[in-house]
């Protein structure tokens, strides 16, 4: 039974649209995990299932009245918490009003390796549907059984684990690219083919030519032979050509699993007191901006602790329809 349903959803943001005209389900007891890049729209996606954002299109519709527990990824400073602390605190009371949906984004940020164990032991228990934005792949495995996965503006739904889900998109990955090393195979031999009727073509010419030069009888082929063998080889190269551009298609359609790599380099250098990071007049934030006007200094040997306020929401869904009139 489903316990809410989305009929062609769209979300778009004036420089993209991140996802258009998705129709799914959320059953009762399922745990999704939502998947993308940073931007994708997948915090906004979940506050679109809590009621606090309408879609841009479509409708979004809860089958009864739902106790919900939200516990949105709310950047800050707390001095008197832990991010741990304050991350245990906002779950515990978000499960206290999800009677049947919990909702979590990146719940995972801020936990050691023993606050993590004690989450997924704690969603493993829950008995309630969960929907999850999250980049650990350890959580994913342990707490969900079904993927979103947010790329090129759709939303691709895959129902089992999420090493499943990986070891799918590599499978298929590899027999379209197999079937591309097959066709660039061919593409060689028909062009050499292609080369071979051309170079008979322009010999039986030259060797007509030179037949009438010498007054004896032309044994050159009609025009239309001469061109027929060029046609079919041209056309076998153009068919492969065609097929080779929609298997690149193909390939670009799959969704792709976000890797994140450092785009930053740090050199060993002698210690010294000097200036190794400025920030000046700096902004944070994708979908809007966080913080900004952000001025930083450090020097070698200073120390710098990042701290981060995570924030509650909790939200009873009364029974009715949220669409974009």
């Amino acid at each position: 039974m489903s316990m809410i349903r989305l009929q062609g959803i769209s979300l778009e943001f004036p420089h993209k649209i991140c996802f258009a005209d998705f129709s799914g389900s959320i059953e009762f007891g399922q745990r999704v995990a939502v998947v993308g890049e940073n931007g994708a729209g997948k915090s906004t996606l979940l506050r679109m299932l809590n009621g606090a954002r309408l879609p841009d299109a479509g409708q979004i519709y809860p089958e009864t009245e739902l106790g919900i527990g939200y516990v949105e990824q709310i950047h800050g400073q707390d001095v008197a918490l832990s991010g741990g602390q304050r991350v245990n605190q906002a779950i515990s009371r978000a499960m206290a009003h999800a009677t049947d949906l919990l909702l979590l984004d990146e719940p995972t940020n801020h936990l050691d390796a023993d606050n993590r164990r004690s989450l997924s032991r704690m969603l493993a228990n829950y008995a309630g549907s969960i929907i999850l934005v999250t980049h650990d792949v350890m959580l994913m495995a342990q707490v969900c059984d079904t993927i979103w996965h947010i790329e090129s503006q759709k939303i691709t739904v895959f129902h089992g684990r999420y090493a499943d889900f990986l070891a799918q998109q590599q499978q298929e990955r590899s027999t379209i690219e197999k079937q591309l090393l097959a066709l660039k195979r061919a593409q060689q031999d028909a062009h050499s083919a292609l080369m071979k009727e051309q170079q008979r073509a322009s010999h039986a010419k030259q060797h007509g030519i030179q037949s009438i030069q010498q007054r004896k009888w032309a044994t050159i082929k009609s025009p239309t032979k001469l061109a027929r063998g060029n046609t079919t080889a041209g056309r076998k190269l153009a068919e492969l050509r065609q097929q080779r551009h929609g298997l690149i298609e193909q390939l670009d359609q799959l969704p792709r699993v976000e890797t994140i790599v450092p785009c930053f380099h740090l050199p060993a250098a002698e210690k010294s007191r000097a200036l190794i990071v400025q920030i000046s007049d700096g902004a944070i934030g994708y979908e809007q901006i966080l913080f900004n006007q952000i001025q930083l200094r450090l020097a070698t040997g200073e120390r710098l602790a990042l701290v981060e306020k995570m924030a509650l929401a909790n939200r009873r869904w009364p029974k009715q329809s949220w669409d974009r009139p």
